[in-house]
Formats: structure tokens, C-alpha cells, sequence
């Protein structure tokens, strides 16, 4: 459960469960396909219909072949994100005199909300919600669906945002808007449900993806921050290969002698790597795995030491070494070198204390005492924040399925793990009160610790939901309730 932020940019999207796409050779659509073929997979009656609607649109899979967007070149990020939003709207024609204005003010709020700070999500909430209801703008019509408060059924949530992004897809907005309205039509699909196959979604935002790297007036930053955000919705070799296949030329002939190049090839090196080498035990990673996953890593390394000699205050490139250092296995102080180098730069890291705290597990170059002792300094630190406190709960969850004890007594009733688990949530909830979302987290940990009273006063203050498929579904989280009640009673 993450914290609830509006961001648009600086914010990564959630990771996808598993592969996004039933890929097919070469990672493109058949020509002859059935047309079962053109459906969206899905059991969600509401998100199947809205993408199987959207499959009709036509895309052009060559790059080359495709019209150029060429953007006008502005100071900063902030002026040419408005000034796309502005030359989209008029082009695309859905100007009324009566929101003209208002609509130009909901751009300027958004803009400053998502190039510049979230700081200013009332002024955004306040100049969305001056637009009339009539505005069928699809720029405005994604902004409601991505930035309305009231939690809606997730289900209605994907069929919305397919709503928009066909839409805008149809529209003359610059392919940046259109890659965002996108990947979050394929996010939705995927969280109302996991068969889903927004196959139609996933090509047209890789191609507008393309599109956006062939601006070259576009913002660097703009680029890629949009490559690395659709990279990482999954790390297999099929999504990356899917992903990089017409991109990578494209930023390298355009982009290749920007630090933000050296830096996207080294993550894609790194995912190429752990794609080869598998998630197993090395004792079942075959040769050819082994072979190539040396190589990637090797690769990843040297474009990684470029990126870092030319920007050292990028906490994701030292991050991204830390990620080569798990899989070379060259030592504890050049693992420590770059975790320190991340958190120098990034006091909340929280990707960078897992990654450490997995480094020093068992299963890896460490010990049980290690790793706990390791994230313990992280629950006392003062320097580290954020979600950063959380790593002792969670590295318990880690040990306990290593022990094959995910969900034994035997584990989690040990006075230790709850003192540790307690601490771990009194130190977050101290910075974060209001992060409700994090309650449905402690109050499972509570239960398993057999902490039952704290269960049920945590599963009062989920205030503005209960995420039921968290504790295995409806059935599951009443028969949890029941229990507690219980062994509450019988004290």
C-alpha cells in the first residue's frame, strides 16, 4: 500500500503483476489475427467494452512512418507542458467560450501541480472543478478521471480512463499527453483485473512513447522520465525488449549524449540482466542465464559509471548500481559505497533500504542478524524518512517466507518480531497519520503477530476504504474480524 499522491510525473506508477501483454512473436499483432484477437481479455464487462472500442483505432507500428510532432522550444518544463495543453486544445477543437478561460486555468494549475509541486493540489482541485460539466475536452475529461477524490470501484475506475485515452488518442494533444492518458488506461485495466490484456492501450502508448522521443525540442527531462516510467512497468525480457525494440534507436540517434541516455540504458542493461539470470535460486540458473546475465550487468556497469561522471547527484543512477552490485557480488563496501551515495541524495529512498536489506539476507551475502540489525538503524534513523521505517515490518515478511513460516505462529508470535513490527509503524505513523492506506499493512501484521486488539483498532481507521483483496477477500477479512473478536474476548 503506497501513500496517496496526486503527482503526475513524480510519482512512479504502481508495478504491473507479471507481463502486460500475451506477447506474440516479435512483440507486434498478427495481420490475420481472429478477432478474438482484438478483444480485450477481461471479465470486467465495463472495462472490455470500453477497450474493445478503443481497438479500433489505427496505428501505424514504424516510427518512420508515422507524421512527425515537432513541438515549439520553451525555458522550462512548466511553460512547455502549457504550451503543448494549449496548442492540443485549440487543434483539437472542443473550445467553447463559455470554459475557454477556464479551461486555460486548469492547464496553468496543472502544469505548475505536475512539472513544478504537488503543493498546489487545491488551486488544481479548485480550477477542475470550475470547468462545466458539458467541457468534453479530453484533456479535461482525463483530469477528472485522474484526479477525482471519491474512491470508485476499480472496475469503473479502468473503464474510465480507456473512456479518456480513446479519446484522446483521437485528439491532436501531443503524444506526452497521450502516453500518460496511456499508461494509466493500462494500469486501471490491470488492477480491476489481472487477465486483462489492454493490448490495444500498450501499443498505442508505446507509440506515441516513440513519438515523444522523436520531439527533439521537447524537454529532456520529459523524455525520459516517460521512457523510464513505461520501462518499468515490468522487468521482463519480453516487456523490455517490446519496449526498447523501436525506442532505443530512436533516444540514441536523438538523445544518446545526454547523462539521462547513459542512465536509461544502464536500468535497461539491469532488467536485461535479472531477465536473463531468472528469480531462482543460482543453483537453477542454467549457464546460458548465468552467461548473459554476467554480460548485461558488465554493460549496465559501464553506462551507469558514465552517467554517474557526468550528473553525481542523481540518486537513481547510484541506486541503479546498487542493483549491479546485487548480482556481481564484488563486496559489502561497494554495495554500502552506492546505498550511501542514494540516501546522501535522497533521504527517503525507500527502493534503495530494500534493496540493502535484501543484500544482507541470507539468501544472499549476509545473515539474519545482519539484516535485521541493518534495518533497525533504519527505523532509528533521523536522517531517513518517508517510508524508510517501514523496512523492519516488511524485512520480517521477507525472512518469514525464507524460513517457509510465511504464515506460522511459530514465526510471527516471537516477542522480538512484534517489538520490531510495532516500532517499525510507531516511527512512519508519527510522520504520517493521515496514511490511511498503510493501516490495511499494520493491521495484517498485527494479526499474524496475534496482536488482535491492535488488529482491530487499526481496521477502524481505514477511512476511506477497506482494500478486502489485501487479506485475501471479503470472506477472508470477515472470518479475521470474527477471530479477533474472538481471542479478544477469551483474555
Amino acid at each position: 500500500m503506497k501513500l496517496n499522491l496526486h503527482s503526475e510525473v513524480r510519482l512512479l506508477p504502481f508495478a504491473l503483476v507479471g507481463v502486460l501483454l500475451c506477447f506474440e512473436t516479435g512483440c507486434k499483432p498478427k495481420t490475420d489475427g481472429a478477432a478474438q484477437d482484438n478483444k480485450l481479455a477481461s471479465t470486467n464487462s465495463l472495462v472490455e467494452r470500453n477497450a474493445n472500442s478503443a481497438a479500433g483505432l489505427a496505428l501505424e507500428h514504424d516510427p518512420a512512418k508515422r507524421p512527425l510532432v515537432l513541438s515549439q522550444p520553451a525555458s522550462s518544463r512548466w511553460q512547455w507542458v502549457l504550451q503543448i495543453l494549449k496548442q492540443g486544445y485549440l487543434e483539437t477543437d472542443r473550445t467553447n467560450a463559455e470554459w475557454d478561460a477556464k479551461v486555460q486555468t486548469a492547464f496553468e494549475a496543472f502544469a505548475q501541480y505536475s512539472r513544478i509541486s504537488t503543493t498546489n493540489w487545491p488551486q488544481l482541485k479548485q480550477a477542475l472543478g470550475a470547468v462545466q460539466a458539458s467541457c468534453d475536452d479530453p484533456m479535461i475529461q482525463y483530469m477528472r478521471v485522474r484526479y477525482r477524490e471519491q474512491v470508485e470501484p476499480e472496475g469503473k475506475t479502468a473503464s474510465d480512463f480507456v473512456r479518456v485515452h480513446e479519446a484522446m488518442v483521437r485528439s491532436h494533444y501531443h503524444p506526452v499527453i497521450k502516453f500518460f492518458a496511456g499508461m494509466r488506461a493500462a494500469e486501471a485495466a490491470r488492477a480491476a483485473d489481472k487477465h486483462a490484456n489492454p493490448k490495444y492501450q500498450i501499443e498505442h502508448t508505446t507509440a506515441d512513447l516513440e513519438d515523444l522521443a522523436r520531439d527533439t525540442n521537447a524537454p529532456v527531462a520529459e523524455v525520459f522520465e516517460a521512457a523510464g516510467l513505461w520501462l518499468d512497468q515490468s522487468r521482463s525480457k519480453e516487456w523490455i525488449r517490446f519496449v526498447t525494440g523501436n525506442l532505443e534507436p530512436i533516444l540514441k540517434r536523438d538523445w544518446g549524449t545526454n547523462e539521462q541516455w547513459f542512465h536509461f540504458e544502464g536500468k535497461a542493461e539491469v532488467w536485461r540482466g535479472w531477465g536473463e539470470r531468472g528469480s531462482g535460486w543460482a543453483s537453477s540458473v542454467s549457464d546460458k542465464g548465468r552467461e548473459g546475465f554476467a554480460d548485461h550487468l558488465d554493460k549496465a556497469d559501464q553506462f551507469l559509471t558514465k552517467a554517474w561522471q557526468m550528473n553525481s547527484n542523481n540518486a537513481d543512477t547510484a541506486y541503479l548500481m546498487m542493483q549491479v552490485e546485487l548480482g556481481q557480488g564484488q563486496g559489502r563496501t561497494r554495495m554500502e559505497l552506492w546505498f550511501n551515495r542514494t540516501m546522501s541524495l535522497d533521504t527517503n529512498h525507500y527502493d534503495a533500504v530494500k534493496l540493502m536489506s535484501f543484500y544482507l539476507e541470507p539468501r544472499w551475502y549476509g545473515s539474519e542478524a545482519q539484516t535485521l540489525a541493518f534495518a533497525r538503524t533504519c527505523v532509528a534513523s533521523e536522517k531517513w524518512g518517508g517510508q524508510v521505517p517501514l523496512i523492519l515490518a516488511n524485512l520480517h515478511r521477507s525472512l518469514a517466507t525464507y524460513s517457509q513460516m510465511s504464515n506460522s505462529p511459530a514465526y510471527w508470535h516471537r516477542p522480538e518480531v512484534w517489538r520490531d513490527v510495532k516500532s517499525s509503524y510507531d516511527k512512519f505513523f508519527t510522520s504520517y497519520p493521515d496514511a490511511s492506506d498503510w493501516r490495511h499493512n499494520y493491521a495484517r501484521d498485527a494479526y499474524d503477530c496475534g496482536q488482535y486488539a491492535v488488529f482491530l483498532e487499526q481496521t477502524k481507521l481505514f477511512t476511506s476504504w477497506t482494500n478486502y483483496s489485501f487479506f485475501g477477500g471479503p470472506e477472508k477479512f470477515q472470518n479475521m474480524l470474527q477471530t479477533a473478536v474472538a481471542r479478544r474476548q477469551g483474555e
